[in-house]
């Protein structure tokens, strides 16, 4: 398992924020908490570690493909991801406010559109669960992770001559997210 490790304090690679720009307790796990500890020289595990559940064949991939990140604010103007969309680009995470909300004119456009979207929060903490139609609870993944899995999993598919479906990445996403969660 990969940690970072950090001012004494050990966390999960997978699920640690930067939190603060510069602190030397700069990296933390806010729903989690630290793995362990050092301490006069000693390793001190405080939580079990939990095994990586997802791999990705990406070998047989050329490239990785485009997904694109778009960060939600009140107001957020249609045009900005339909701008996206009108430049071939299919593979949207939506970083949004709390729960994983969307403002209204965006799910409007998004019904109807062409491509993979997925809702992420950009809390800190918690889980993006807010449902729209045809677009993806990213839940316990950030924006930069649901990107990364995304482009994974893409590629891993084309690879394989096989078509990504929506059912597929909300199961992956759900089998990360509940590994993520304390």
């Amino acid at each position: 398992n990969v940690m970072v490790v950090m001012n004494g304090s050990f966390f999960a690679a997978d699920s640690v924020r930067k939190i603060h720009s510069s602190a030397l307790w700069a990296f933390a796990d806010p729903c989690r908490g630290r793995l362990g500890c050092i301490e006069k020289g000693g390793v001190y595990f405080e939580q079990v570690i939990l095994q990586n559940t997802v791999f990705f064949d990406i070998d047989a991939a050329e490239k990785l493909p485009s997904v694109d990140i778009l960060t939600a604010y009140a107001d957020l103007p249609p045009q900005l991801p339909q701008a996206l969309l009108n430049m071939g680009r299919r593979n949207i995470i939506f970083d949004c406010f709390g729960n994983g909300t969307l403002p209204k004119p965006v799910v409007d456009l998004l019904n109807s559109a062409e491509g993979i979207f997925i809702s992420t929060t950009q809390t800190g903490g918690g889980l993006a669960v807010r449902t729209y139609p045809n677009v993806i609870k990213g839940l316990g993944l950030t924006a930069k992770q649901a990107r990364i899995v995304l482009m994974l999993l893409l590629a891993e598919n084309s690879a394989k001559g096989k078509v990504t479906e929506q059912k597929q990445i909300a199961e992956i996403i759900k089998k990360l997210s509940d590994a993520l969660q304390p």
